[in-house]
Parts: structure tokens; sequence; C-alpha cells
């Protein structure tokens, strides 16, 4: 796990890009990077001003990773997990983006495509912020996202990087993981 910590803040990107061509999941790589760079962001004790800001960075992060109306990939979370996020920024979600085109039954039974949101970025939600909403929003979501990857993309990630490495013999010890090398990362079976 930690050496997937190291990769997600240091070098995410070889990550992502495997994840997205070949594992079908670079969501849930660009949703840990981009709250990792959100919770950074966030003041300690926010005046109004910075929480408003934070929020509706929060939101946009909402919007494009976990909401089932508007985000293109919702991630895969548990409705427990999802009904948190949703009472903290539905509302604003809906008045930011406006209603959805799709029916979340049946989302690929559609007429027409869902409006893209010109002029929105960024987002600018000004009505009143939750009370649950603090640095923290994210965290359970983050947790389970990164033990998905951990448990089902990470290992093949490891196991591709190994192939390259080995077919590759005038590669040099600087990889991805800096001068780390991939075969103490993976038991080999």
């Amino acid at each position: 796990m930690s050496d997937l910590e190291e990769v997600l803040n240091n070098n995410p990107d070889a990550l992502q890009a495997f994840s997205a061509k070949s594992d079908f999941s670079g969501e849930n790589i660009a949703f840990l990077t981009r709250t990792a760079k959100w919770k950074a962001s966030y003041h300690e004790s926010p005046d109004e001003a910075q929480k408003r800001y934070a929020y509706n960075r929060a939101l946009e992060i909402y919007t494009t990773f976990i909401s089932p109306r508007v985000a293109d990939f919702p991630l895969n979370l548990s409705s427990q997990h999802l009904k948190r996020l949703e009472d903290i920024f539905e509302k604003a979600a809906r008045i930011t983006c406006g209603e959805p085109l799709v029916n979340t039954a049946t989302p690929f039974d559609v007429e027409t495509p869902r409006p893209k949101l010109e002029n929105k970025e960024p987002y600018s939600y000004t009505g009143e912020i939750p009370v649950d909403f603090n640095k923290t929003v994210f965290d359970n979501a983050q947790t389970h996202i990164k033990y998905l990857v951990f448990t089902n993309t990470w290992p093949k990630f490891v196991k591709e990087q190994q192939r390259n490495q080995s077919s590759d013999t005038g590669q040099s010890d600087s990889g991805w993981l800096g001068s780390r090398r991939l075969g103490n990362l993976w038991p080999r079976h």
C-alpha cells in the first residue's frame, strides 16, 4: 500500500494511463489524485470565503466523479458512502448543473445528449454550505477507492511494469518509482 501511495503522490501518470487503457478504471486514479490535491489545499481554519471556495472545488469533484446524475463515469461506491456525499452535495449540484436529462434507472436510454457545463468553471455555488462539510468529506470514499485500486488495478499494473522492465534490457533502474526496483515491490509467484 505504501508503494501505491508513493506513486499516487509523486508520479501517478503511468498508473493513470494504465488504469484508463488496460483496466478501464481511470476515474479511480483521477479521483484519488484530485481529492488529494483538494485536501492539501484546504485551510485548517478556513474563513467563510475559503470554506466556500473549498466547497465549490469539492462540488466539482463530486459532479465529476461521484454524482450518479451528473458524472459521466461515477465511482463504484457503497450506497452508504454515496448517500452521505449526496446529502452534502446533491442539492448544490442540481442548482449548479441543472436537472439531468438522463434517467438514472436507464442511463443509456437517452434521446438528447446531456448539456456540457459551459461557463460554469469554476463552480460558484452561493447557497448554504451543509454543516457536515469539512476537510474529511471524501475520506471514506478515498479509502474505499484506494482499496479497490490496491486489490484490482495495482497488481496488474505492477505485473505490466515488471514485464516491460524485463523485456527492455537497456532500461535503467530509474522508472515510474524513481530508484526503486519493481522486483522489490511485488512478490513474484
